[in-house]
């Protein structure tokens, strides 16, 4: 005979009200869409096809995913590359995020329960560099198989040259922290200790648009202060004042324009000690989540006196998605 709700203990319901309480708020938000809750204390994982892996076309679930009309869109699907693909990829008439926008825009045909092309196209440059890189990966994987055979490495322990064949569905993700929290603050201990009060930075989780940024800065200047920039495409403010990258600081042909804005956050962040600036790097890591490229590898030559070896997938190199030859050119 089934117990009604009288017959429940009145305690043992308040503990399970309790119990679930608790685990509501070690559920990430926004993550119930479509079934696939992750703890807080589950943020590394391995990106799994939903379908047979020798097909054209993958299902995966992204680390973190897209806000789109207050839902959280994880799943993707993408498809093989092709010939126009392969001319986007070796161009040099843009910057590798506008390149990856237009592959990504091309090979994406669905996010969620979105099909349509023009929406892709807009959602694709606000997407962490987290699942856009996982997409990368994605894609690859779609395209040739999951194993990226014959990567040349020199040896560390004899200088030798060996090859190593790593597998793509192998590589670990940590999802983000919160997957739908764009926004942080951060408190600058040392700028605070200085100030004799909380000096807070905000700033944004490293995303498409950002990295174009990034990247056109990167084309104009090289590698001069780059540490400081890379800070810099992050923040949106310190101490209260805002002060951060925008497409207005730059012209048509992507070079930069400068105003009192901008030049107002780089001797901010210029100036910011090296302990404040290595804590927030470590909390831009903490936050944004990481897929982790690196490789362990065997030297295979028995006189070896330290055969391990380490090394990292370059998914921006266009090797990547020409396995077993060189790019080619013209």
């Amino acid at each position: 005979m089934g117990s009604s709700q009288a017959d429940v203990d009145p305690e043992l319901a308040e503990d399970a009200s309790a119990l679930q309480e608790t685990e509501d708020k070690f559920i990430i938000p926004g993550t119930t869409r479509p079934g696939q809750d992750i703890g807080l204390f589950d943020r590394e994982y391995r990106i799994q096809r939903v379908v047979d892996p020798k097909s054209s076309i993958g299902v995966f679930m992204l680390p973190g995913g897209v806000i789109y009309e207050d839902d959280l869109l994880r799943e993707v699907e993408v498809i093989e590359l092709d010939g126009d693909d392969e001319d986007i990829l070796v161009s040099d008439a843009t910057v590798y995020p506008l390149r990856l926008n237009a592959i990504l825009s091309r090979k994406i045909q669905r996010l969620g329960h979105i099909t349509d092309n023009e929406i892709i196209k807009q959602i694709v440059p606000t997407m962490s560099v987290l699942d856009r890189a996982t997409i990368v990966v994605c894609v690859r994987r779609v395209t040739h198989g999951d194993l990226i055979p014959g990567i040349e490495f020199k040896c560390s322990g004899c200088g030798k040259m060996n090859s190593a064949s790593p597998d793509l569905a192998t590589i670990t993700h940590i999802r983000p922290l919160v997957p739908d929290q764009l926004e942080w603050d951060f408190l600058l201990r040392r700028a605070s200790l200085k100030a004799d009060k909380d000096v807070v930075a905000k700033w944004h989780i490293y995303d498409g648009e950002r990295e174009l940024r990034l990247a056109n800065v990167s084309k104009q200047i090289g590698d001069k202060d780059m540490l400081t920039w890379r800070i810099m495409g992050r923040i949106m403010a310190i101490d209260g004042e805002a002060m951060s990258i925008t497409d207005k600081n730059f012209n048509a042909d992507g070079t930069i324009r400068q105003d009192k804005g901008l030049v107002t956050l780089f001797r901010a962040v210029k100036s910011m000690s090296q302990a404040d600036r290595n804590a927030l790097r470590n909390e831009f890591r903490r936050v944004e989540g990481d897929i982790d490229l690196s490789v362990q590898a065997k030297c295979d030559h028995s006189l070896c006196p330290d055969p391990a070896n380490d090394f990292l997938i370059d998914i921006t190199d266009r090797n990547f998605f020409f396995p077993e030859t060189e790019v080619p050119r013209g």
